[in-house]
């Protein structure tokens, strides 16, 4: 079994920045970033969608710095070969 533990953070410069752990490699991570969140952001989600071990989807949201008014979401799904980005449209108006 491959533990993996996933943190998402915003750096000084403003990116979304993905660090992980992996059991298989067994050190700290860090991976491309998601892009630029929104000047002054500090809030972004994770969540994951599971079955028992099996990790089934990853996502994470924020908000993007080209376009505030909206929620930006990074989904990775286990079968997909990469980070998928979608853009919802603000509800909150």
């Amino acid at each position: 079994m491959n533990l993996q533990v996933h943190i998402y953070y915003i750096t000084k410069d403003s990116l979304l920045q993905e660090l992980y752990w992996t059991s298989d490699v067994g050190r700290w991570i860090i991976s491309g970033n998601f892009g630029p969140v929104a000047k002054g952001s500090v809030t972004l989600y994770a969540a994951v969608l599971a079955d028992g071990d099996t990790r089934e989807e990853m996502r994470v949201g924020f908000q993007s710095q080209s376009d505030p008014t909206t929620i930006t979401e990074m989904s990775y799904v286990a079968n997909a070969p990469a980070w998928v980005k979608r853009v919802y449209p603000s509800m909150m108006k």
